[in-house]
């Protein structure tokens, strides 16, 4: 009966090294184009926050406007295509997401935005790109939601201080 348990223990032993050595390692640059993906995921459920914030004075702005006086009408038209802008630059930016192979903790939901309906982008990540590849990508993402939310956050405070808030 021991003789069996040993040879059941070995047994058990070599199959468990075998998937050991079958599972692929993660190559470090994927963990952390992973990691910095996350944060730019976090980022965005931040961002469309600020961004449906500045679109929501649009319908204001757009009346004080048709009321303004020839001065300030040209602030006005600016902040309404600042808002617009960034509101397109949000769309592309939900466009552009690249997502990284084997990315188990990526778990973001598809947010309603824009007039339709939820944002669209691809799970696939594009192919022949080299881990160093889509961590650049993933930095370039970063950045770019970044640059988002900085623009949605100074056009809220600039629409609200002409529409008298601040």
């Amino acid at each position: 009966m021991k003789l069996l348990s040993v040879r059941h223990l070995l047994v058990c032993g070599a199959v468990g090294l075998a998937f050991a050595a079958c599972t692929p390692k993660k190559d470090p640059q994927l963990q952390q184009a992973a990691q910095i993906h996350n944060q730019a995921m976090a980022m965005h459920d931040e961002v469309m926050a600020s961004v449906g914030g500045a679109k929501a004075l649009l319908p204001r702005l757009k009346a004080r406007r048709d009321s303004a006086s020839a001065a300030t009408r040209p602030a006005l038209d600016s902040a309404i295509a600042g808002i617009e802008r960034t509101d397109k630059r949000m769309d592309t930016w939900m466009a552009e997401v690249v997502e990284v192979p084997g990315n188990e903790e990526d778990g973001h939901a598809h947010h309603e935005h824009g007039k339709g309906g939820a944002h669209e982008h691809s799970h696939d990540a594009p192919p022949d790109v080299t881990p160093q590849q889509m961590l650049d990508i993933q930095r370039e993402m970063k950045k770019n939601i970044e640059g988002i939310r900085d623009q949605a956050a100074g056009q809220t405070k600039a629409a609200r201080k002409l529409l008298g808030e601040l």
